[in-house]
């Protein structure tokens, strides 16, 4: 019957099929990289309703284990809920396996389609599957109508998730718009005829795009199997560049997103990369390409072009691909960690300050040489000795410096916000939340020039929000788009300017290209959020 995309049908055969069978039944099982939708109904199930879900794992392909699917399920299991195309990463599970393990245990099998009908051969009969969720739009149908699937022998019962009219055999209540509902019947029809042509054309394309960045650019990462999968969803992961500042510079040329739809919105790392065992950094900096019946090879050429123009350029400013190539060149990250060792221990008799450390060496004796006879020991002494001489001038020298910064950027930028304190501070410790600019999108385009961080320097590699941040009520987002500025004693007016002049410049440009900004000042403009809404 009909519904209002996958997004619903997957709602309804979650929690239509554990609200008929809850009486007998009370445990699902499905797999970590299931639609947020299906997951979503599943954990409501657990909290609302006390029903036990197996969340199972997948390995580095991607693929759910047989073995462990047909031992999870159990005599209340009431459903088995796997996708058949992944919307990530487009990898193919074995849902003839799956649908045979089900039928053969009992138990009802749904399988979310919306990524493979109207691509891929689907045949319910061969699947054995009891429910199979559909959407139009993904077949090139219009948006906003869908349909569930539902096996009638042997009988798939279900509880009605809207109660009314009676309509789709009771199932779900409400008139349907006929205009889409032809419209989706023409899109189904126009797809089996084309589909064979359809695949030739996008495995073809996959491969000119996947080739054409991978003879450029080392580093490349295709996340999910090679070969059991959709070609026209291809999820890549670059490494030494982040994800956010790689789909921003892409912005105005290609439609690619850094997770599915239904998920891009978050700034987390992808939860289906993470289930693979890709770690935090590589999600981070991955991107998902679609492919499809009406995509060119000139559009192909022209993705992989931008592509590779933006990883290099982004990647010639990153400092970790830097250290990246390092290791490389090293023959690995051991054998880079252990030249550096080396090479600082050899250079320990060239340090200045060596004859003071012999001569203490001499007057304290060998029983404590191990406490005091270093010359960073030395040298951290003649440094205090400095600071308390030359604190007075220190600290006017960069209040003045911090005044002349914070006005030169807050005058020409609107919506920068001072994190902390604004008079109880030490002035040559400023962060700044830029709003409407992801924080490391700006960072890595200020590489070259500015010397800034996203945080401390013991906590700058990780890509979470600031802890600190968040403990004084920044936002995910704003927390996201914050930078920390150093002023000390040798920062010259003349670096300030430039700072000044860099950000502001790199924070418009990024600011152009951004959707969230454009959404800020058109509410600004009316109002305030909240006009902006009631206007809308």
């Amino acid at each position: 019957f009909f519904t209002s995309g996958a997004t619903e049908s997957n709602n309804m055969a979650v929690k239509g099929v554990a609200a008929f069978y809850g009486g007998k039944k009370k445990h699902i099982v499905t797999t970590q990289t299931e639609h947020k939708c299906v997951l979503a109904s599943c954990r409501r199930l657990e909290v609302e309703d006390g029903w036990d879900v197996t969340y199972l794992p997948v390995d580095a392909d991607g693929i759910v284990d047989l073995k462990q699917l047909e031992e999870a399920i159990r005599p209340d299991t009431a459903l088995v809920s796997v996708m058949h195309v992944n919307n990530e990463i487009g990898v193919l599970q074995p849902v003839d396996e799956i649908g045979k393990i089900c039928k053969d245990k009992g138990v009802f099998f749904h399988s979310d389609a919306a990524q493979s009908v109207g691509k891929i051969p689907v045949d319910v009969t061969k699947m054995n599957v009891a429910l199979l969720s559909i959407s139009a739009h993904k077949m090139y149908g219009p948006k906003g109508i869908g349909a569930l699937y539902v096996r009638r022998k042997p009988r798939v019962r279900l509880r009605a998730v809207i109660d009314g009219g009676g309509q789709e055999r009771g199932m779900r209540s409400g008139t349907l718009a006929t205009p889409i509902v032809v419209g989706f019947g023409e899109a189904a029809e126009v797809a089996m005829k084309e589909m064979e042509h359809d695949q030739r054309h996008v495995e073809r394309l996959y491969k000119r795009m996947y080739d054409g960045m991978t003879k450029v650019l080392p580093s490349i990462i295709l996340n999910g199997s090679a070969s059991k999968r959709y070609a026209g969803n291809v999820n890549l992961s670059f490494a030494g560049v982040e994800g956010e500042s790689l789909l921003m510079s892409l912005a105005k040329s290609t439609a690619v997103s850094s997770g599915s739809a239904c998920t891009s919105a978050s700034l987390e790392p992808s939860y289906v990369l993470r289930a693979i065992g890709v770690n935090e950094e590589l999600a981070h900096t991955s991107l998902r390409f679609g492919i499809g019946r009406f995509t060119t090879e000139a559009e192909i050429d022209k993705t992989v072009a931008d592509v590779v123009r933006e990883v290099e350029r982004l990647r010639e400013m990153s400092p970790l691909w830097e250290l990246e190539m390092e290791a490389a060149a090293a023959g690995g990250h051991k054998a880079a960690v252990e030249m550096v060792l080396s090479t600082v221990l050899a250079s320990r008799e060239h340090w200045p300050g060596l004859a003071r450390f012999r001569e203490e060496a001499a007057r304290v004796g060998p029983s404590n040489a191990d406490i005091h006879l270093d010359p960073i020991v030395v040298g951290f002494g003649e440094a205090a000795e400095v600071c308390m001489k030359e604190m007075e001038n220190d600290q006017r020298h960069v209040e003045r410096l911090y005044r002349r910064m914070y006005d030169g950027m807050t005058k020409v930028l609107p919506s920068i916000i001072l994190n902390g304190s604004a008079s109880k501070r030490y002035v040559g410790n400023v962060n700044l939340s830029f709003a409407g600019v992801e924080g490391e999108s700006l960072l890595m385009s200020l590489a070259k020039s500015t010397a800034v961080s996203s945080g401390s320097a013991c906590t700058s590699a990780s890509l979470e929000p600031s802890y600190v941040l968040r403990a004084i009520g920044v936002n995910e987002e704003l927390a996201h788009t914050s930078l920390r500025f150093g002023i000390g004693r040798f920062t010259t007016e003349a670096e300030i300017d430039k700072t000044v002049a860099d950000v502001v410049r790199e924070v418009e440009r990024l600011r152009e290209m951004s959707p969230l900004w454009e959404l800020e000042m058109e509410a600004a403009a009316a109002g305030s959020h909240r006009a902006a809404v009631s206007w809308s």
